[in-house]
């Protein structure tokens, strides 16, 4: 069996959508079934991870005279959607048993175009703003359902709604219980910093200050992740540590997110996969609004006690400081989201193995199979 991904990642399109396909064609891999990348080369494609990861890979030349713009979506495929059908289907090679496309700038146009190429088609989305045509579609967010999309889905499409189908790698299922347990029984010692892949490290060195006053009165020790490699910005965020005064240690592009988490007390981070990865491991932490289309989920973490969300960066100390009382609560909000087990419910549903929407239905049996 195969299944061909269609997912783009870039410096202004981030690296979010092919993190989490990466995730999803991990657990594939492990029902033997091949997984094919088809990605355009935008600049900050993680082209060098895909095929790092084992995966096989066709990268999509950019049209140059179509320019990206951060707030229109059709821009970011980088050609017209009828060219990047055109391009996908000779990719695909004939037929495959699986595409999974996800992608903010492609609709129902491009999915016509491409669904005979498929046994099933698989949209991951999160905007629910735009027509599709799919067999199913997935979208983890905080309170969605199925009536999100039912007007903008045919109506024999299954859907995959909520944090339970969130794509997780499945070492944070592995290492929820213990991280749980540990981090009750040890003081408040370390603060992670990570706010997503693409140009957000562009906030870190502006943030750093603003730590300073929390980090002394606690003894923290802190641990500034970068989701890029773009050694000016690694400059930068040292050269804002020397200024404030601050020891921490920094790094970009770690294969090892988990155990960071996991051995992680409290955490400045983003919206988007990395909330429900911070979710699954109980981790509390202060989360930054970096773009237009986070809010829902922000506002639904903010509502839920899961987290401390801010708009403004001039709260992250105060934040910060609220954080530290608030993080037994929000530990135990936090751990209620998310179980980590969502890639194996969403390749249970491409299987047509019978996992309820609120996939709830396999959850014995996934943690099962996690300790096989």
């Amino acid at each position: 069996m195969r299944a061909v991904f269609r997912a783009d990642a870039g410096d202004v399109i981030g690296h979010g959508h092919v993190m989490r396909c990466l995730t999803l064609a991990e657990e594939l891999r492990r029902r033997e079934i091949a997984c094919l990348f088809v990605c355009r080369a935008h600049e900050g494609h993680l082209a060098k991870q895909i095929e790092q990861r084992g995966f096989g890979l066709q990268l999509l030349p950019v049209d140059s005279s179509l320019p990206i713009d951060r707030l229109d979506y059709p821009s970011w495929v980088g050609a017209s959607q009828e060219q990047d059908a055109r391009e996908t289907l000779v990719a695909i090679g004939g037929k495959t048993d699986f595409l999974i496309v996800d992608h903010y700038g492609l609709d129902q146009s491009w999915e016509r175009k491409v669904r005979k190429s498929c046994r099933k088609l698989l949209v991951i989305d999160d905007l629910a703003d735009r027509q599709h045509d799919a067999d199913l579609l997935l979208d983890s967010g905080i309170g969605k359902t199925a009536d999100n999309y039912r007007q903008r889905m045919s109506s024999d499409a299954r859907f995959l709604c909520g944090p339970s189908f969130a794509l997780l790698a499945r070492k944070f299922a592995e290492l929820r219980s213990a991280t749980l347990l540990a981090r009750q029984q040890r003081p408040v010692r370390k603060l992670l910093m990570f706010i997503g892949g693409g140009n957000s490290a562009t906030h870190i060195p502006a943030l750093v200050p603003k730590l300073a006053d929390v980090i002394s009165e606690h003894a923290l020790e802190l641990e500034i992740i970068l989701g890029t490699e773009m050694p000016d910005i690694a400059e930068r965020v040292e050269e804002a540590l020397a200024q404030t005064g601050i020891t921490a240690s920094v790094s970009s592009l770690v294969d090892n997110m988990p155990e960071k988490l996991s051995t992680a007390d409290l955490a400045v981070g983003a919206a988007g996969g990395s909330a429900f990865e911070r979710a699954c491991l109980g981790l509390p932490a202060v989360i930054l609004k970096l773009a237009e289309n986070q809010s829902a989920q922000l506002q639904a973490l903010a509502e839920s006690n899961a987290a401390i969300v801010i708009e403004n960066v001039e709260l992250l100390s105060q934040a910060l400081y609220e954080l530290i009382d608030r993080r037994q609560e929000i530990q135990a909000q936090s751990t209620r989201l998310c179980d980590g087990l969502g890639a194996t419910r969403v390749v249970d549903a491409l299987l047509g193995i019978n996992t309820r929407e609120s996939g709830n239905s396999h959850l014995a049996n996934s943690i099962m199979d996690l300790q096989a």
